[in-house]
Formats: structure tokens, sequence, C-alpha cells
């Protein structure tokens, strides 16, 4: 008699988990739809526990979700979280829950503030919806910001021809503007500067020894990475009879120390220097997003 009340308590109890496990597969299959159409700052705003929730995240789930980089964290734990709340029938979103591809998407690194500078935002904005730049804003770029040129014969040439280059070489879908996809590949080359030698497949330690390396090759004894030293590195590295080397050489030099620099922003581009750890920095994050690229 009384395992047969205990199997009907035990048989209401399953009946009545099973109703609430419906209506919490409900719930949150419905903000999980609410949520693949919002920024990452949208879905950090709208994870935030309260009371009118539909689900109430334990506070350490809480602060992995919403506290940190978007890189460090953030996108990881929402990740993880769109996969709690899929129903049943659902399979786990897997592009959600990786956190390197989320890395590799958003707009971070010197590259990324460089992108960010020639399209006229934020320079720390990570988000790049809606966010290109076409030949107007680079030709401003090169002028204003990095005095490309200045003082030379034929500088307005020299430009929109260092522009017309750019753009043609990562321009993938050929509407004359560079989205922040088309525009990371510029990374890799800008890497291959930093530290030359080691291919895509050496780890992390390899790549900064290389930059290490480069460094103290291009500083001399004295310490101090300046543009001239950047320079005359470039045209060293790019091979004979290259055409405009004198320009490319440049514009190299003055791209370095405007990506890397993180302490000399009020200066001319080609008064600035870059000390050791500045030109490691740089180099460690940009090899962090290569990696995270695959």
């Amino acid at each position: 008699m009384s395992f047969s009340s205990e199997k009907t308590t035990s048989k209401r109890g399953r009946l009545s988990r099973s109703g609430a496990d419906v209506d919490a597969a409900s719930r949150n299959v419905q903000l999980k739809r609410e949520l693949g159409g919002l920024s990452y700052e949208e879905q950090r705003a709208r994870l935030q526990p309260n009371s009118d929730s539909p689900i109430q995240m334990r506070s350490d789930q809480a602060a992995s979700a919403t506290s940190g980089p978007a890189g460090a964290g953030g996108f990881g734990a929402i990740g993880r979280l769109f996969n709690r709340m899929r129903g049943p029938d659902e399979q786990p979103n897997e592009t959600v829950e990786s956190v390197d591809v989320n890395l590799s998407e958003q707009v971070t690194g010197p590259i990324g503030r460089l992108f960010n500078r020639i399209c006229g935002v934020d320079e720390n904005q990570t988000d790049p919806a809606g966010l290109s730049f076409g030949d107007a804003e680079l030709q401003s770029y090169l002028k204003e910001e990095l005095q490309m040129a200045e003082g030379e014969m034929f500088r307005g040439t020299k430009l929109k021809g260092i522009s017309k280059k750019l753009i043609g070489d990562l321009d993938m879908d050929g509407d004359g503007r560079l989205s922040w996809d088309e525009f990371k590949a510029f990374e890799g080359q800008v890497l291959e500067r930093l530290a030359p030698g080691p291919d895509s497949s050496a780890s992390a330690g390899e790549m900064e020894g290389a930059a290490s390396s480069r460094y103290s090759e291009l500083a001399g004894g004295d310490g101090a990475l300046g543009y001239g030293e950047l320079k005359q590195g470039a045209r060293d590295q790019l091979p004979e009879g290259t055409k405009h080397l004198s320009l490319i050489a440049q514009l190299a030099a003055r791209i370095t120390l405007d990506a890397l620099d993180t302490d000399e922003r009020d200066k001319p581009v080609a008064e600035r220097t870059l000390s050791q750890e500045e030109y490691l920095d740089g180099a460690r994050e940009i090899t962090k997003r290569q990696k995270s690229m695959g």
C-alpha cells in the first residue's frame, strides 16, 4: 500500500516537473529568439537578472555572462546560456558557443583600432555592424592622421594611389568600401613585418620571440624605435626593384607607429617612438587574433 502511494506521489512529481520543464523550455526558446537579433551589449543588458526575467541566473552565471571584455568570457557565457536554453528537440548552437570565432569577428587589437579611426568612430568600439570606409575616409586618414607624403610633390596623386591600391587589394565584394571582415586581412601583413620569420603555424611564444628580436634589430643600441628606423626597416624588407619603394616604406612605418603607439597620440606620427613593451604588446594582440581565426 505504501509502495503504491509512493509510486503515485512519484508519478505526480514527475508530471509536475515535466510540465514545468515544458514551460521553461518554451520561455527559454522565446528568450533565445529575442536575443538572436541583438548586439553583444544589448544581449548583456537583456540577460541582467531581474524579477521580470523568464530565467533566474545564479550570481556566478550572471557575473560570467555580463562582466569582462566580450572576447574574454562574456560571449562564451552567453553562448553556453543559449545552449542550456535550447528546447528538447534543438541542437546546440555551436557558433555562439565558440569564443574564438566571436573574438575574430570583433573589432579589436591594433588593426581594429586603426579601422575605427579610419571609419571615424571611437577607437575602442568592438561591434563591426554597419562600419566600413571608402576612398574619401581613407584619404582623409592618410592626410590628416598619418601625415603621409607631407610636403612632397604630387601629394594628392600619391594619396589617391595608396587608397586605390589598399582598397583594391582587400575589397572582396567589389563595392568600393572595406568592412571589418575585409580589412582584418591586413593584420597578417602587419604581423609579418613585426615578427618576420615564423609562419602561421608558429606558437604564440615563437611569434613573441621573433617580435622581440626584430625590435632589438631595429632599435639598435639606444633602445628607441622611431619613424626613421621603422621606415628603413620596411625598405630593407621589400624586394629590390619594388615600385614606389620609398612611399610604401613610409606608409608601413607610419601605420606601425599609429597602430602600436599608446602614449604619444598627441604628437605627429613621425615624432613618436615605440617602446619594446608597446611593440611586443601589439604583436601579441595581433597573434592572438590571428590564432582565433585559425
